[in-house]
């Protein structure tokens, strides 16, 4: 952090970065602050009482500041402008501290609204109904392939020092590799960390679990336990397994692309209950299946579909 008074005079000049900006308002609300401040103001008047002059090139601070008192004093005394070597009355200056440094803490105000306003995340949202499939590919080179029934939000650009991605459904994401500047997929009460990574993602809002499966890279699972960030991370070959219910990961082996081979029109089923395959067949193709007999839903299947139409699909699970 710079000393208190070259951050106000950096504001002054207009060259604060936003952080260094939250800095003098923090620093201007308190009492050292203003003292700082002040001294700088004495400091400037000494140069004017001595018969200094100001030129477009020098100290914009000290201009602004005598620009200020000078305008007060024409107010006043309703007379023309002041000479600039004229002596100031130290009671004008005292009034004319009073006055300028609630004017500058109104004008940090101001500045840092302004720059938080402008750099205001904007969200996009596309949504891929039942029945279809897309792809998208972001301005750093990620790519996302989104399953049907699923909703992704994203900003229209990225943060300087982060990149971070809103997801409801499931979608398969290859990341551009980039340490200094993560990517985050945001999910209901779980948070995904990647630098660059092949990954699945299934996050249905009207399922219990959520699962994640790594491919390439690395990722971290972020979640919050008892007001404490806690991060599980994977290698590839690893799924990890979020409940909803009570918050709880658990990380198993997974064969490597098993559970992205939707992006690439095929379903697998192993041992799979027959409930779950109607899920998935009826987001798959949009479509509604209704069991005649309950009992048979929690038969389990091991069958594969490689872009067949919904018919055959019908007729080959239900032949088993």
């Amino acid at each position: 952090m710079e000393p208190e008074h070259i951050l106000l005079r950096k504001f002054l000049d207009n060259k604060c970065t936003p952080s260094e900006a939250e800095q003098v308002l923090n620093l201007l609300t308190k009492k050292e602050g203003s003292e700082i401040y002040e001294a700088q103001f004495n400091d400037d008047i000494q140069f004017i009482e001595q018969g200094n002059t100001f030129n477009e090139n020098e100290d914009v601070r000290s201009a602004f500041i005598y620009q200020q008192i000078q305008n007060r004093i024409n107010d006043s005394n309703e007379s023309a402008t002041l000479p600039v070597t004229r002596k100031i009355s130290r009671n004008w200056l005292n009034i004319a501290a009073a006055i300028l440094i609630p004017l500058l803490l109104t004008n940090v105000i101001f500045w840092y609204f302004l720059n938080s306003r402008d750099k205001e995340t904007v969200w996009q949202e596309v949504y891929v109904p039942k029945g279809e499939k897309l792809q998208v590919m972001f301005q750093d080179g990620t790519k996302v392939w989104l399953n049907s029934d699923t909703k992704l939000k994203y900003p229209v650009e990225f943060k300087e020092n982060e990149r971070e991605v809103k997801l409801e459904g499931e979608a398969y994401f290859v990341v551009k590799k980039d340490i200094e500047k993560p990517f985050y997929v945001h999910l209901i009460g779980l948070s995904l960390k990647v630098t660059g990574t092949s990954f699945n993602v299934k996050a249905y809002g009207n399922e219990p679990t959520m699962t994640t499966n790594l491919d390439e890279g690395n990722v971290s699972l972020l979640t919050i336990q008892q007001n404490i960030e806690v991060e599980h991370k994977l290698i590839p070959g690893q799924q990890a397994s979020f409940s909803k219910n009570n918050s709880k990961i658990r990380i198993a082996s997974s064969a490597i692309g098993k559970n992205s081979q939707w992006k690439d029109n095929k379903i697998i089923f192993k041992n799979t209950h027959l409930n779950e395959v109607i899920k998935i067949l009826e987001r798959w193709y949009n479509v509604k299946f209704e069991l005649a007999d309950p009992a048979i839903a929690n038969y389990t299947y091991t069958i594969s579909f490689n872009n067949e139409p919904l018919q055959k699909c019908a007729f080959l699970a239900w032949r088993k």
